[in-house]
């Protein structure tokens, strides 16, 4: 009787190169962690508003999960990130966000997270940045006679101000506008 190993598919190589798995390169082996490597990679897509292979580049810049991965290990990821989100992000979440999609670059793939823990570590960077957003629009609550109309009074059409506080202010982020948009 013999016995296979299931953990992984043999094949010919093909994919997109910038999301290519390197062990899936090297030895023609997909796996569940070939996935997470490509998850890694759309991280540092969406931190870095650029695709994963740009030819346009210095060599050292080409493909973006190098790259990421140089920047972050010398402390220089802060520069490689888009302005708009670099203005929206806080700190903490950065961090975290940027921690995931290193440990899913990982070059051995045991040593990368499962897809349960990737979702977790995406669902506490959210966390962290909603927390701080919350803080922030609670420092702008209104104080006007007319932002109180705007709240929810009873001689008012609108919803209350507590449903999408972001809607009556002047100018809101683009992190609110997405989360109006998700729920």
């Amino acid at each position: 009787m013999r016995t296979s190993d299931t953990s992984h598919i043999s094949t010919i190589v093909k994919g997109t190169f910038g999301y290519l798995d390197p062990e899936y390169f090297r030895f023609h082996r997909l796996t569940e962690k070939s996935d997470v490597y490509s998850f890694g990679v759309v991280l540092f897509e969406v931190l870095c508003a650029r695709p994963p292979v740009n030819t346009n580049f210095e060599t050292e810049k080409i493909g973006l999960a190098g790259w990421a991965q140089s920047c972050y290990q010398n402390g220089s990821l802060d520069q490689i990130i888009d302005p708009n989100l670099k203005a929206e992000i806080t700190p903490e979440c950065l961090e975290k966000f940027a921690e995931t999609a290193m440990s899913c670059l990982r070059d051995e793939g045991m040593k990368r997270p499962s897809m349960n823990d990737f979702v977790r570590s995406l669902e506490l960077t959210l966390q962290l940045q909603e927390g701080a957003v919350q803080q922030e629009i609670v420092a702008l609550e209104p104080t006007s006679a007319m932002d109180g109309r705007l709240q929810g009074s009873e001689d008012s059409e609108s919803l209350p101000n507590n449903v999408f506080p972001f809607l009556y202010r002047e100018t809101f982020s683009k992190y609110e506008f997405w989360r109006f948009m998700v729920h």
